[in-house]
């Protein structure tokens, strides 16, 4: 399979780069519905566009011209390589993973597979981007709803997890998308900049 092209090469520059899966737009209408209100009730977070909602699968920091090429064709070999039949998530309760309020997401082993080889894939530093990849931890795939603003946050969680309760939200990505971070006023705003698809069924 060969690697996908940057879907506007010429266009602005990211601030950063990362890797992730992209939200499906009915998972996403899900959690939505289920948090209602909520967000309106807590103006001590800042709680992130539903647009934007991701797990991520690799952060790569800056990248120099011509080095988001040079990662498509490696995550393109990567996928071919690890991805053994579908690749499912399970969204769960919520919980702080330092600043931010998460949704923990529980990956199936096949996808646990193809984040570990995609990772190892762009963990060249010098070559690749510049974040540091020593010391990575295991990967903790979560979906980021918000993130503090201020220290006392006390019974946020147990809000989030009563309005989230119900069925885990099962969710089959459909791509390992290559995302460009831009700052400004408010959320920072991702861009999809190109997606390697991680099966030819269509994901849900």
């Amino acid at each position: 399979m060969p690697a996908p092209s940057l879907v506007d090469p010429e266009g602005p520059i990211p601030d950063t780069w990362f890797l992730g899966l992209s939200m499906s737009a009915r998972v996403r209408r899900e959690v939505v519905a289920r948090l209602g209100l909520l967000p309106a009730s807590w103006p001590a977070v800042a709680w992130t566009r539903p647009s934007g909602w991701h797990v991520t699968v690799a952060y790569l920091g800056r990248l120099e011209p011509g080095r988001p090429e040079v990662v498509l064709d490696r995550v393109t070999a990567a996928v071919a390589e690890s991805l053994h039949g579908p690749a499912r998530l399970s969204l769960g309760p919520p919980r702080w993973f330092g600043r931010a309020l998460a949704m923990v997401a529980i990956a199936d082993p096949g996808l646990v597979a193809v984040q570990a080889r995609v990772a190892a894939a762009v963990a060249d530093p010098g070559e690749v981007g510049d974040a540091d990849v020593a010391g990575r931890r295991a990967w903790q795939p979560h979906v980021t709803l918000a993130r503090r603003r201020r220290t006392s946050v006390g019974g946020l969680v147990d809000d989030v997890a009563a309005t989230l309760d119900g069925a885990p939200i099962d969710w089959t990505p459909r791509a390992v998308t290559l995302f460009g971070s831009r700052a400004g006023t408010g959320p920072a705003r991702y861009v999809a900049e190109a997606c390697v698809p991680l099966a030819r069924d269509t994901g849900s």
